[in-house]
């Protein structure tokens, strides 16, 4: 399953680099997440529980961040298992600034088993740029609120 898609984020770069991969504030806004652990630098134990449309779960595994290239871009390698299935993905988010705001892009692909594969490309593509839209509406509130003291 191929997963992209671009959202401007009314932040600096390089702010939105400084914060990006900040481990309580991933925890804190992305949909789902209920514990992110550093296990080492970069590499995480995540648990989540997702609810997309009549399927629910929870997934526990690994979340990983590689091929980073400061400020510019770096790879999110996502394990996750549960009892409707597996995730497992790679993929490439980029930052480059767009005047005083900055604008991300991520591609990548995504090997889906279980009821998991079997809702296919259709049903899941609404669900993940829904969380990922998700994510950078929360994303964006959160680092605005720790730069103003709230």
């Amino acid at each position: 399953m191929k997963i992209s898609g671009t959202h401007t984020i009314d932040l600096p770069t390089d702010r939105v680099w400084k914060t990006i991969l900040d481990r309580a504030i991933l925890e804190e806004v992305t949909p789902g997440v209920s514990e992110l652990v550093e296990e080492a630098p970069n590499q995480y134990k995540a648990i989540s529980e997702i609810k997309m449309g009549p399927v629910k779960g929870s997934f526990k595994g690994k979340l990983k961040v590689k091929e980073v290239e400061e400020p510019n871009s770096f790879v999110l390698s996502i394990a996750q298992d549960s009892s409707i299935g597996s995730a497992n993905a790679d993929i490439k988010v980029e930052l480059s600034e767009a005047g005083e705001q900055t604008q991300v892009k991520y591609n990548g692909d995504a090997k889906l088993t279980g009821v998991l594969g079997r809702l296919g490309q259709r049903v899941l593509g609404g669900v993940v740029h829904s969380l990922a839209r998700q994510f950078f509406t929360e994303y964006e509130k959160k680092v605005k609120s720790v730069e103003s003291g709230n």
